[in-house]
């Protein structure tokens, strides 16, 4: 079915807990929050960004790490962040933890985006995801920050 030097179990296992955390996102996004579905699929979504994103370093476009492997590092700190602020109760800690969040799912869709635009769109010419990523990234941060602001007046609200 696929040919094993390039899709080896790494790959597939990548593949798999993406896709699972990508589509949880958005029963997250869309449902209530704080209740012990949005606790359990939280932390599926989690789990999977983490097992995600540390197989994409095993991952690599001709032995060489890419721009994708340092959104891969920063999605790990914005996961801890926002883990870590819910769980100490910080400052602010409701902000911090839903722009954390958004922040992991945008790493999503801009790798995601980059992935099926070099490989399946445009294979083999390296300049076109970037750009394309960047473009999508534009269209959904509006949708986000706007979101992560709603929560920020509710902190200052209270």
């Amino acid at each position: 079915m696929y040919n094993s030097e390039k899709w080896d179990l790494v790959v597939l296992l990548h593949t798999i807990t993406i896709l699972l955390a990508f589509f949880i996102s958005f029963f997250i996004f869309y449902n209530k929050k704080g209740t012990f579905l949005h606790q359990i699929l939280g932390r599926i979504f989690v789990i999977s960004m983490l097992i995600s994103m540390v197989s994409s370093f095993w991952i690599r476009t001709s032995g060489h790490y890419s721009f994708i492997h340092l959104l891969s590092v920063a999605t790990v700190f914005w996961l801890i962040r926002a883990i870590y602020a819910v769980r100490v109760k910080m400052e602010n800690w409701l902000y911090i933890h839903v722009s954390n969040m958004y922040n992991a799912f945008i790493g999503i869709v801009i790798a995601g985006t980059g992935v099926i635009v070099r490989h399946f769109i445009f294979p083999g010419d390296k300049i076109y995801w970037p750009i394309i990523s960047t473009l999508v990234a534009f269209i959904i941060i509006p949708f986000m920050i706007k979101n992560t602001l709603k929560y920020k007046k509710k902190i200052e609200v209270n």
